[in-house]
C-alpha cells in the first residue's frame, strides 16, 4: 500500500508543480512494479503448465518407477508457486491493478484536500 501512496503523491506532484519530473518518477515506479508483477505472474503460469506438459507426455509407457514419479509431479504441480508480497498475497496482475486503483484513490483524495 506504500507503493500506492507514493504513486498518489507523485500524481499530485504532476498536477500541482513539476509535471516533467513527476512523470519521469511515476513511469519509473510503475515500470518497476509492473516488471515485478509480470515476473510473479509468469512464475505462476509456468508452474501451472507443468501439470499439462507432464500429463500430455507419454509417461504411461514408462516403467513403474517413472509412473510413480510422474504421479508425484502431477500432485505437486496442482499448487502453483508464486512470488510473494507478504501482506497482500502474490505478485501478479491483479495486485498491480489493485495498486493502480488505490493510487488513483489517493490521488483524488490529495487533489481534493490541496
Amino acid at each position: 500500500m506504500t507503493c500506492a501512496l507514493i504513486f498518489g503523491c507523485i500524481g499530485n506532484l504532476i498536477l500541482k508543480s513539476k509535471p516533467l519530473a513527476g512523470i519521469c518518477y511515476l513511469m519509473g515506479y510503475i515500470t518497476a512494479l509492473f516488471l515485478l508483477c509480470h515476473g510473479g505472474q509468469r512464475i505462476t503460469d509456468e508452474t501451472l503448465s507443468v501439470a499439462d506438459a507432464v500429463y500430455n507426455s507419454r509417461w504411461y509407457h514408462g516403467d513403474a518407477q517413472i509412473m510413480r514419479d510422474m504421479i508425484i509431479i502431477l500432485a505437486r504441480s496442482q499448487r502453483p508457486a508464486s512470488l510473494g508480497a507478504l501482506p497482500l498475497g502474490a505478485m501478479n496482475y491483479s495486485l498491480f491493478l489493485m495498486i493502480i486503483k488505490t493510487s488513483y484513490s489517493y490521488l483524488t483524495l490529495l487533489n481534493q484536500n490541496t
